[in-house]
């Protein structure tokens, strides 16, 4: 938690420690050097050299000034430590002077600032009003800061173990006198000598530091990593058998050099910043609000909470960190939970980092980008590190940082809190019972059922897929049984909802279940009943236009503002297979299933229908339906009509008493009682003829179901009564209802159209009428002037709409004896994409294949006549079109482009660049003036018109893909062609490049902006070869960007994404070249793509392989050196790449070993979880040298304790790699795997198993001992 903004983000346990009275400060030079401004060691020891009068060639005084010299010119620190100096001064003085003199040092003139003093007092104050401060420092600051306070040093050291309370200013290294003329009787821990007697030899201070660390916690205050009373006291520490407690020390956040000692002390840092000169500021103006925090921590936690009830958004980061700490303990989450009145629900936003790392968006649920809302911003904590980009390393990540806070999750304190209540059992009474939850996450859900009201709590609980019982065991409580009054009826409505949806969510492993219990044991009787409780409908959240925060209370509020809940189907269910004997039986269970469907459906979904039950004939230019007809509610309807076909087939009586028994109501019922009644041979036709009367006029005249129905009156229209015949005729010459829109005469037409398309298709059926049908169909048209016949083609369609591809059809059969003049308007007027069919005509372009000069006769008209058609230009100049064309027709071709407009032309850009490129060799040989001619209305037309030069690849969020872009746009393929034309021809190295052709190129790396970026990126792409032809003309229109001062960002991204892509490692004075600007974006860690970072790591190793008179042009140190600054990734790379070369070239296995012996870093901050896995995967591929690779590997790396070392490697190579090398591979799977069992590898424990079967003298290797222990 962080007292104040930019202040130190001090540990949990660290401030509950010290609420208990368990913290003890220790206290150095930097508390008295803080407000007080005493010296530290170095200035003391400066101080005393010169009250002293130690001689200038004095060994005191040489040694201390060689160091301060080393120091200073190389930016280093602890060179020459000022106990050693003072080592040297005891051979010249006495005890007592130098004592003298470090007493005057430190005497204040005048009064002095005490409040870091008075902080630290403050802080080690128990509430019962003892103090406990250790300080390594000399001054009597605390006692002036403090009153009476017990003071103790060597001689009458507290003892630990009898004394708890008061220990007053334990003075471990000594006190001046109260005079400040030198020390009290047990002298200063100065020296080498001194410092040696009490933490090594004698060793009290050592034993008496012990007796803390065992009891309590420390905190290092005014200390630096190599201070010496910090080395020798944790040095002295680790020699004796100590069992070192937990240690926390403050530090400066800008020295990575003592954060790592700190950390190789086994002290926790915790850093702060000392930007902008605040110089310590910040840490100290955070330990006075602790201070006074823990004065009285609860009033603390009570004026905390007081303003949480001002809402998270209203807070700072800071503030809802304070926040998020009360409620990360037991005590604090009950007083969040229990505060009255209860505490916003929107702090759930901040609780769950789901919805803290949330992807902006719309609050209104828009779509509109420009309104988006980050809840990031809203609700961060200060501990919280950014989102992740959803794409690293090319692999998709959530935006959710890995060990980000999560108040629902159970820290290890509240596994520690378990108790019998929080288990369950294997049998018995509780076996079936839901354990309760840790305490403290027990009270947040009591907080929960407390706010349930609130829009904002129903708006979080509707995005949980699972919720535990307690939650909404209290919720119930709160709303449904207390009443609160004033509850929104969206946020009950929402609460019942959700409440719904966790009686009702789907378990999809129970029809995969079935099916392997079916297939194992067979069908009987239970099973139906459970196949039934599987094809019931369930639910499940949806959030395909979720919020990115709660909505507020309003009277506009609605429950799917807070819930979004649908009705959902087991898709596994339909591939279970039913015998025909357990159809009766199953069948009715099945419809009140479908029946409590469609409930769900009428209370869930704004709108639900099903698909037609007969599919359309097969057309495939219609598409398949089978998704559709495979959707949801549809899907399960079909399976239902399936099984009752076969059921109607087998037991005809019994199929038709089901039948009787359906539900006369709803649309859907009457929908399938009309199917199956008219489609199926079952019931009397009469009997079909009554369901049709029975039904409304709008479902008689079903759009969905209109198939089923005609389907069954073309089948059973002869076998129905006359007199029923008639009334179902008048029915259907009476038409839909009418509709709303429209003139009168529009709806008339309207329902003219429904009957002339209902009665033309049945006629074509056979169906005779009793009426004289062309006398009616006149009529209706009278009413109906745009009909025609040809649409009651469609009356029996099914309407369920197709997927597919959509065929191109290029019949140009359409276009014979049609005048050139005449084609293109024919053509606008046609409609080439008729709805509902997945097939687009393109006559132009087959016309364009096989009579070109027809096509290009027809453009050219248009354009005579003022009309420019871009579409039919982009189809003529397509390059599959254009393969058999004559030089004479090119040029033809050439000069019709010619007459266009800049405008025109730049629309055709990418069609027109494409074909260039396919007819730029042969133009240059057969026709160089015409490619001339074409070259120049390229370069005319992207230098007056932007957007001819535009990429195809739409720009996103994401940084752009300059290579992808570069290749997508005209200017780039023009590259590309000039590159082509070029490249075919042998060159000698520094032959130079043609002059024409420099001359085009030029033109195009003189085009504005993207253009000419396009360009340089396209040209890089080759930079290798360039450089050995032309190394003048490369140095001047392409490394040329490099050049200090240059100011065109775009040329610059554009070079290098051409340079990474290039996939060459250039020669040796290209290499020269460009190895200081790659060293510079290794350092700078810019290579955020994997693709930069993989050639960064293939160019320096191929410096470190090759050697230019015996010297390697990358060196070991020099690579090693850049590995260390480099980025998480190019580390990654550079070993992925060593591997991957030393598995396929013999000679880079030779060199891997001096690469891992010699190169790779040996630094802490390289012994990583994913380095260790990256090495061992390296060591296992080489099977040849694996013993002597394992061994070097062993020594770099660090306990894995993560899935990082579910490496295939290890599962794949066990048996081999362990059987022939057991010893090499214990030395390397005794070095990596954790000492938690359970995460371990795949295949770690076979290999155990098999290192003893090979080697069975390792059985008493203690190695193998201590991991076998831990299975």
């Amino acid at each position: 938690m962080r007292f104040i903004a930019d202040g130190p983000d001090i540990p949990d346990d660290l401030l509950w420690a010290q609420d208990e009275g368990r913290v003890v400060f220790f206290c150095g030079a930097g508390v008295s050097r803080a407000r007080a401004d005493l010296p530290d060691f170095k200035r003391l020891t400066t101080d005393v050299l010169h009250r002293l009068g130690a001689k200038h060639d004095s060994p005191a005084r040489r040694l201390y000034e060689v160091g301060q010299s080393v120091e200073d010119q190389h930016k280093l620190s602890g060179v020459v430590t000022s106990d050693r100096v003072f080592g040297l001064l005891e051979r010249e003085f006495t005890r007592t002077q130098i004592e003298a003199a470090v007493a005057e040092a430190l005497s204040s003139v005048g009064e002095v600032d005490l409040g870091a003093h008075r902080t630290l007092l403050k802080l080690s104050t128990l509430l019962t009003g003892q103090i406990r401060i250790v300080t390594t420092n000399f001054d009597r600051l605390f006692e002036t800061a403090g009153k009476n306070l017990i003071t103790s040093t060597r001689s009458n050291l507290p003892h630990i173990a009898f004394n708890e309370a008061d220990w007053g200013i334990v003075h471990l290294h000594g006190v001046v006198d109260k005079d400040y003329r030198g020390a009290t009787q047990d002298g200063f821990v100065l020296s080498s000598a001194s410092f040696g007697d009490a933490y090594l030899a004698a060793g009290w201070a050592r034993e008496f530091v012990k007796n803390v660390l065992d009891r309590h916690v420390a905190v290092f205050v005014g200390y630096s990593a190599d201070d010496p009373p910090i080395r020798y006291l944790l040095e002295g520490l680790r020699q004796s058998d100590a069992s070192q407690g937990r240690a926390y020390a403050f530090q400066d956040a800008s020295d990575p050099k003592a954060i790592a000692e700190w950390d190789e002390k086994g002290v926790d840092p915790i850093l702060y910043d000392t930007h902008s000169g605040c110089g310590h500021r910040t840490l100290w103006d955070s330990l006075e609000v602790w201070a006074k925090r823990s004065v009285n921590p609860s009033k603390w936690r009570s004026k905390t909470l007081k303003s949480a009830a001002r809402g998270p958004r209203r807070l700072t980061p800071a503030e809802r960190g304070a926040v998020a700490h009360i409620v990360r303990s037991t005590a604090g989450a009950k007083a969040f939970a229990q505060y009255s009145p209860p505490l916003p629900s929107e702090w759930l936003c901040v609780f769950d980092p789901v919805i803290r790392y949330g992807e902006p968006a719309p609050e209104d649920g828009s779509y509109d980008k420009t309104k988006n809302i980050n809840p990031f911003d809203l609700y961060k904590l200060d501990s919280d590190h950014p989102p992740r980009k959803e794409e690293q390393g090319g692999m998709r990540v959530g935006r959710i940082p890995p060990e980000t806070w999560d108040a629902f999750s159970p820290t290890p304190k509240d596994l520690r809190s378990i108790s019998h209540d929080n288990v369950t059992h294997l049998r018995g009474y509780y076996a079936d019972e839901v354990p309760r939850l840790p305490p403290r996450i027990d009270y947040l859900a009591d907080w929960i059922g407390r706010v349930a009201y609130e829009p904002a709590c129903a708006w979080w609980a509707g995005q949980q897929g699972n919720i535990h019982r307690r939650v909404m065991d209290g919720v119930d409580f709160s709303l449904f049984r207390k009443q609160e009054e004033g509850t929104s009826q969206a946020v009950l409505d929402a609460w019942r909802a959700i409440r719904e949806f966790h009686s009702l969510k789907a378990d999809k492993d129970k029809a995969y279940a079935l099916t392997l219990h079916t297939g194992n044991t067979g069908w009987y009787e239970s099973l139906a009943r459970e196949y039934a409780d599987i094809f019931s409908p369930c639910l499940k959240l949806t959030n395909y236009r979720r919020r990115p925060v709660p909505p507020k209370l309003s009277k506009k509020l609605k429950t799917s503002d807070l819930v979004q809940v649908e009705v959902d189907y087991s898709e596994g269910i339909r591939q279970v297979a039913v015998p025909d004997e357990y159809l009766p039986a199953l069948l009715p269970k099945l419809k009140s299933s479908l029946e409590f469907a469609w409930d769900l459906e009428s209370r869930r979904s704004s709108w639900v229908d099903i698909c037609s039950i007969e599919p359309d004939e097969p057309n495939e230019d219609e598409g398949d339906s089978s998704f559709h007809r495979s959707y949801k509610l549809s899907g399960h309807v079909i399976l239902f009509t399936d099984l009752f076909k076969r059921m109607a087939a087998i037991s005809p009586a019994q199929a038709l008493a089901l039948l009787r028994s359906w539900p006369t109501g709803g649309r859907m019922w009457e929908r399938l009682r009309v199917w199956a009644f008219g489609n199926l041979d079952i019931a009397p036709a009469d009997e079909f003829a009554d369901v049709l009367l029975a039904l409304s006029r709008d479902a008689f005249w079903p759009f969905k179901g209109e198939r089923d129905l005609l389907l069954g009156l073309s089948r059973r229209w002869n076998e129905i009564s006359i007199e029923k015949r008639k009334q179902i005729e008048k029915r259907i010459r009476a038409g839909r209802a009418k509709t709303k829109r429209g003139t009168r005469d529009d709806q008339k037409a309207y329902v003219a159209h429904s009957v002339l398309r209902r009665l033309i298709w049945l006629n074509t059926q056979g169906c005779s009428f009793t009426f004289d049908l062309d006398k009616e169909l006149e009529l209706l048209r009278k009413d109906a002037p745009d009909w025609s016949d040809t649409y009651a083609q469609s009356a029996a369609s099914a309407h369920d709409g197709g997927g597919g591809m959509v065929r191109i059809d290029t019949d140009f059969g359409i276009l014979k004896g049609v005048e050139s003049a005449d084609i293109i308007p024919m053509l606008l007027d046609m409609n080439r994409r008729p709805v509902g069919k997945l097939v687009e005509y393109q006559p132009f372009s087959g016309l364009s294949a096989a009579e070109p000069r027809r096509a290009l006769d027809a453009l050219c008209a248009r354009l005579s006549s003022g009309h420019f058609e871009e579409e039919f230009w982009d189809k003529f100049l397509r390059v599959e079109n254009r393969k058999g064309d004559t030089t004479a027709f090119r040029k033809e071709i050439i000069a019709a482009l010619c007459k266009l407009s800049a405008e025109q032309f730049s629309s055709l850009s990418h069609s027109a660049s494409f074909w260039f490129e396919s007819v730029a060799p042969a133009l240059l040989s057969d026709a160089p003036e015409s490619y001339q001619k074409l070259w120049a209305l390229f370069v005319e037309t992207l230098k007056q018109c932007n957007t001819a030069g535009q990429s195809a690849i739409v720009d996103t969020e994401r940084k752009r893909d300059w290579v992808s872009a570069a290749i997508n746009s005209s200017p780039g393929r023009l590259a590309e062609m000039l590159v082509s034309v070029i490249g075919d021809k042998e060159f000698e190295k520094g032959e130079k490049l043609p002059a024409s052709w420099k001359r085009s190129a030029e033109q195009l790396l003189a085009l504005p902006q993207d253009t000419r970026a396009f360009c340089i990126c396209v040209f890089c792409l080759r930079i290798r070869w360039f450089n050995y032809v032309d190394p003048s003309w490369t140095q001047d229109n392409l490394l040329s960007v490099l050049q200090d001062g240059y100011d065109d960002c775009r040329d610059v991204e554009a070079f290098w994404a051409g340079v990474f892509s290039s996939g060459s490692i250039p020669q040796i004075p290209l290499y020269t070249t460009l190895r200081p600007h790659l060293e510079a974006v290794v350092r700078t860690q810019e290579d955020d793509e994997n693709r930069n970072s993989e050639f960064l790591a293939v160019f320096f190793l191929s410096g470190w392989k090759t050697t230019i008179d015996g010297k390697r042009v990358v060196s070991n140190e020099e690579l090693r050196s850049l590995i260390i600054e480099g980025s998480d990734r190019f580390q990654s790379n550079i070993l992925w790449r060593i591997d991957r070369f030393s598995r396929k070239q013999e000679e880079w296995s030779e060199d891997l070993v001096e690469f891992l012996r010699n190169v790779w870093p040996k630094q802490k901050s390289l012994r990583t979880s994913k380095m260790s896995a990256r090495l061992v995967e390296l060591a296992l591929a080489q099977k040849d040298k694996f013993p002597e690779i394992a061994e070097i590997v062993a020594t770099l790396v660090t306990k894995v304790g993560d899935d990082r070392l579910f490496i295939p490697e290890l599962r794949k190579s066990d048996e081999t790699i362990a059987g022939q090398h057991p010893t090499a591979m214990l030395t390397l799977l005794y070095a990596v795997l954790p000492d938690d069992k359970s995460r371990w590898p795949y295949g770690a424990e076979t290999a155990l198993s098999v290192l003893a079967e090979a080697d069975p003298s390792l059985r008493s290797d203690s190695r193998l001992i201590e991991l076998s222990q831990r299975l």
